[in-house]
């Protein structure tokens, strides 16, 4: 083994002693220090890399430790750290076990760290420690509460009501909000619509369950000047999508409208959908045709990653549950589509619309535009938006985000 090798028990005290700054442990760019590496067999590491870090282990407070038999070693949260298995001669292989160890007392600086490598799963373990031991969020800053407006809008005729699924009755939600066209947000759905078991759909879960399935990844929603016929697509593998979102520097990356009984059926035996949408008139036709499977859909996007000015086809309802992240709509009144200047092109059915950048900078002769009357609202975790027939919508994602997405073939 190249570099200095410390016996046993003075490798133990000179491991537990030394800091490494979490800081340090991520190099500058151009720096000749690899700390990640993205496949390739282990033993690559210790042939390129590791003499490279064993010259500068006094600048790096880097150790070499041999464990022997009866050892055990702990490893402080934030170190870095790699192991190389060397037998006995007498022997072919080496048995060990660990375990990953999570104490109160590092709640401040794992959690954050949890959240940010997978929101959904560190939401759901949230929940849970609030539900068995309180006591130990004070090891967490608190949370600021921040009150959500009831009714979302300034124009009396065209606002946007929040509802608690409790005293929302569906004969209610039919009468006052479906018939009328009218756009609502539904709270407190997600413990009944998403099982406890997917921790919110989070990435760990979905790479377990369905990281083998090939799904459809665009990159170029996050620049909402490019058209349709200029996405800029990619087939892998969910896991592949979900590692490079957990990694970071992917801008613009979106799942988008992945249909789940079509590409990720078993994913619809932890889904429950609410009542309020379950009676749609396109999955219930005596025969089979080409939308009967395709709600409800998946979107997982990037911070950043968007859809561009639309108005769904048919003009029909639609409802989101953002299971986590946040997202960012507009919503237009339907009567005041034109204002919007509206561009069906030859042999197109549905309009397409200029950049929204461009109608609020009154180019493409929008000089009404400001009259249209218009709702701006985040949508949070937890939360079901319900879309009227024949409203524009667009929508950004605040953070990286995960919602459910479906038609109301019945609506209109």
């Amino acid at each position: 083994m190249a570099g200095e090798v410390f016996e046993s028990e003075k490798s133990q005290s000179r491991y537990a002693d030394t800091r490494w700054d979490s800081n340090r442990a991520k190099p500058a760019p151009g720096s000749e220090v690899p700390v990640i590496l993205d496949g390739g067999p282990p033993a690559y590491w210790w042939l390129d890399h590791y003499p490279r870090l064993a010259e500068r282990a006094q600048e790096l407070g880097m150790v070499d430790i041999i464990q022997r038999p009866g050892d055990t070693i702990f490893v402080p949260s934030g170190w870095w750290h790699a192991t190389l298995n060397l037998p006995e001669s007498s022997e072919d292989v080496t048995v060990a076990c660990t375990r990953n160890i999570f104490p109160a007392e590092t709640l401040d600086f794992v959690f954050p760290e949890m959240k940010k490598s997978d929101p959904a799963f560190a939401r759901a373990f949230l929940e849970i420690l609030q539900e068995k031991r309180p006591e130990l969020m004070r090891f967490l800053p608190a949370a600021s509460e921040t009150s959500k407006p009831e009714l979302v809008g300034e124009d009396p005729s065209w606002q946007l009501p929040r509802r608690h699924f409790s005293s929302l009755s569906l004969a209610e939600c039919r009468r006052r909000f479906i018939r009328p066209k009218q756009p609502l947000i539904i709270e407190g759905l997600d413990p009944y619509l998403v099982s406890p078991e997917t921790c919110h759909l989070s990435r760990d879960f979905l790479s377990r369950h369905f990281g083998e399935k090939m799904v459809a990844v665009f990159r170029n929603f996050r620049d909402p000047k490019q058209r349709d016929a200029e996405d800029e697509m990619e087939v892998m593998r969910l896991s592949q999508a979900l590692s490079q979102l957990q990694r970071g520097g992917c801008e613009g990356l979106y799942l988008y409208d992945v249909s789940l009984p079509l590409k990720l059926p078993g994913l619809l035996e932890y889904l429950k959908l609410p009542r309020y949408f379950t009676h749609c008139y396109l999955q219930q036709t005596m025969r089979p045709h080409c939308f009967s499977k395709s709600w409800p859909t998946l979107f997982i996007g990037s911070a950043g990653s968007q859809a561009r000015l639309h108005v769904d086809q048919w003009h029909s309802h639609f409802w989101m549950h953002l299971i986590s992240g946040r997202k960012r709509w507009s919503i237009w009144h339907p009567e005041d589509t034109h204002l919007l200047c509206p561009e069906v092109l030859p042999g197109k059915v549905f309009p397409r619309f200029p950049d929204l950048s461009d109608l609020e900078a009154g180019k493409n002769g929008a000089d009404g535009f400001h009259q249209a009357r218009r709702i701006d609202v985040i949508l949070e975790e937890g939360e079901a938006l319900v879309g009227c027939s024949g409203c524009l919508s667009r929508l950004r994602s605040r953070s990286s985000s995960v919602p459910i997405f479906g038609h109301g073939g019945h609506f209109s």
